[in-house]
């Protein structure tokens, strides 16, 4: 290796060979996966009564993770994690699967002696996004509010995003 770099190594550290400037490679590209959330999530206006709506869902999740009951956060995050599952997997999971990868997430965590600390959701900032079908979940000085820390220090910080597919509140990606 080193004497190819001698021999191909010029004043500027450029190489003397000429390599080829444009490559061409044939793509087959599969078409763009149409997911639920953008055919299916309700239109959002930030209403008193969708704000309220929304800060009783945020209880409901943070009770979730700060319990660390499975079945609750898997019931709140299902929709999300289908729709992940399906925009990023060449080979679906059955929700059993990714039922079983959010287990080890949460083992990950206890072995980490993280917690999830609780959100504070009349703190809670919203903005519609997505052609006002997703709300971002911020506190006020703009920081994500679901977030799990250690005993060292360390913080396993996600975005929460929110919407209302077929009437009812879910965690969206």
């Amino acid at each position: 290796m080193k004497e190819w770099l001698k021999s191909s190594a010029g004043k500027a550290g450029r190489s003397k060979e000429s390599l080829p400037l444009e490559k061409r490679f044939a793509l087959d590209p599969q078409p763009p996966v149409v997911l639920e959330l953008w055919t299916k999530a309700e239109a959002l206006g930030l209403s008193s009564g969708t704000e309220k709506e929304a800060r009783e869902f945020l209880k409901i999740v943070s009770d979730a993770y700060v319990k660390s009951d499975l079945d609750k956060v898997w019931a709140v995050t299902e929709f999300k994690n289908m729709e992940y599952m399906r925009a990023l997997s060449d080979q679906p999971k059955s929700p059993a699967e990714m039922k079983k990868e959010l287990k080890k997430f949460f083992e990950m965590l206890k072995n980490q002696k993280a917690v999830f600390a609780p959100i504070d959701t009349a703190a809670v900032r919203f903005t519609l996004v997505a052609e006002k079908r997703v709300i971002i979940c911020r506190t006020r000085d703009g920081k994500d509010v679901l977030v799990a820390r250690s005993g060292d220090g360390g913080e396993y910080v996600t975005p929460l995003y929110l919407a209302r597919v077929g009437g009812r509140w879910v965690v969206a990606r």
